[in-house]
């Protein structure tokens, strides 16, 4: 595993002190109250700061340590906190953004050469109707945008260790999508069935508690 991997795989401890290091000790606490235990919950959620926002009694403590609160009740933001955390957050997602694209330059080589075996269509017939389709794709009269995203990122994780998982933003917004209109059962019941296709429940719902309009996540087309 190269650096690459090995930092977007961090999470639990080992996530929580390289955070640390790249942006001091108060980062780590901001991140951990709102159980974000690895480097892909945090490149899902994006604004970690948002959550420092709400009127609770019980995040005073923290508050006095990342910002100012001024006598009108507004609260202020230390800048070089904010400077540390984005910072971070853009190296996380330049890794991440290479880091995939070396997972498609990869298939890509891999699949110039490929030679698949008869017994392997006899095993798993669905290969034959994917070549098919690949085929059949440009001359389709239906909008197959969505389910290219879907398979792609789906085998792509499936060649992937499962703490290496990434998701588009496309794919998020439909299993958001998916968990708040289905529920968690419905969910929970589509994820063990088709591996690689959702992130946990766990990621969905920090994913979901950290956006200011959940709703927007239903927004797709179709729905």
């Amino acid at each position: 595993m190269n650096f690459m991997e090995e930092v977007l795989s961090l999470n639990g401890d080992a996530f929580y002190n390289f955070v640390e290091q790249q942006c001091g000790n108060v980062a780590p606490e901001i991140i951990q109250i709102q159980d974000i235990s690895s480097a892909e919950c945090l490149l899902d959620i994006g604004d970690v700061f948002a959550f420092m926002q709400l009127d609770s009694e019980e995040l005073i403590p923290l508050k006095k340590k990342v910002g100012i609160c001024l006598n009108d009740g507004r609260f202020i933001l230390k800048k070089g906190l904010v400077y540390n955390v984005e910072k971070f957050l853009k190296i996380l997602r330049t890794l991440n953004q290479e880091y995939l694209t070396s997972l498609d330059h990869h298939s890509s080589n891999n699949s110039s050469d490929l030679i698949v075996p008869e017994y392997l269509f006899k095993k798993f017939p669905f290969m034959q109707t994917l070549i098919v389709y690949s085929k059949l794709i440009a001359d389709c009269k239906y909008d197959l945008t969505f389910l290219n995203i879907i398979l792609n990122n789906m085998i792509r994780n499936l060649v992937t260790e499962e703490t290496g998982f990434r998701y588009d933003t496309i794919v998020r917004q439909f299993v958001t999508s998916l968990y708040i209109l289905g529920g968690r059962t419905a969910y929970e019941f589509v994820r063990l069935n088709i591996p690689a296709l959702l992130p946990s429940v766990q990621i969905i719902q920090t994913y979901i508690a950290a956006s200011d309009n959940p709703e927007a996540c239903l927004t797709m087309t179709g729905f």
